[in-house]
C-alpha cells in the first residue's frame, strides 16, 4: 500500500481525467516505472487534462512534461 499526492491545478472540466491517469500510469509501466512512479506521472496527466474543455486539449505531449516525467517514459 502506498500514497501518492494528487496534484494542484484550476479545473476547467474533469472529462477524461480518469482516462487521462491511466494513460499516464500505464506509459510509465510499460517504461519499467514501478507502481508508486506510475501513480505519479498518472496524477501528472490526470491533473493536466483538466486545464481545459473536453478532455483532449491540456493533455501534455511529451516534450511538455517535466523532465523527471520524460526520465520515467523515455524507450529503454
Amino acid at each position: 500500500e502506498f500514497r501518492v499526492p494528487g496534484r494542484a491545478v484550476k479545473v476547467v472540466d474533469t472529462t477524461g481525467a480518469g482516462d487521462a491517469f491511466n494513460a499516464g500510469f500505464l506509459a510509465a509501466q510499460l517504461a519499467g516505472a514501478g507502481l508508486a512512479d506510475a501513480a505519479r506521472l498518472g496524477n501528472y496527466v490526470g491533473a493536466q487534462s483538466t486545464r481545459a474543455a473536453g478532455g483532449v486539449d491540456a493533455l501534455p505531449t511529451h516534450d511538455r512534461l517535466p523532465a523527471w516525467a520524460r526520465r520515467m517514459v523515455a524507450t529503454r
